[in-house]
């Protein structure tokens, strides 16, 4: 007898499938956040004043600091971001594979079950040939001694 539940097996693996591929891009989408957040963070550390240039050289520096200050405040925010999808990803991909990992249980128990009753079922038929007495007229026919062909039957005259 089939697993019945084999069908939703192969939609669970599937669905284990694609959550996995969906952690995987939301990993790598929370690394380039994280590589993008420390270029700018760098980006920021290395900006500094002018030495000279007066006051417009100084306004103008301190605009360009915080530009990039609130660049640097965005790509945190994409880091969290990022990094909260991969966790939720990730959390749905183990409920995933809890779920594929059940159905698999069941098909093993199913597949166990199966051998069993074959076993038990070839035992039920090596115990009844056993049980049968060598005088039962199916086995203690000897056809050893019989003629091969039809000698002993008298023949048809015309």
């Amino acid at each position: 007898m089939a697993f019945r539940l084999a069908q939703l097996l192969r939609v669970r693996q599937v669905q284990a499938d694609v959550a996995a591929a969906e952690a995987g891009t939301a990993t790598r989408r929370a690394g380039t956040a994280r590589a993008a957040s420390v270029g700018r963070r760098a980006v920021l550390a290395e900006a500094g004043f002018p030495e000279s240039g007066g006051e417009r050289a100084f306004a103008a520096a301190v605009a360009a600091r915080g530009a990039m200050a609130a660049r640097y405040a965005e790509s945190v925010e994409l880091v969290v971001q990022a990094d909260a999808e991969a966790q939720h990803a990730a959390s749905v991909l183990a409920a995933a594979r809890a779920r594929v990992k059940a159905l698999e249980r069941l098909q093993e128990h199913h597949a166990a079950a199966e051998r069993e009753a074959a076993a038990r079922a070839e035992q039920a038929l090596l115990d009844e040939r056993g049980s049968r007495r060598p005088t039962d007229p199916v086995e203690s026919i000897d056809l050893t001694d019989s003629p091969t062909d039809d000698q002993t039957a008298p023949e048809a005259s015309s």
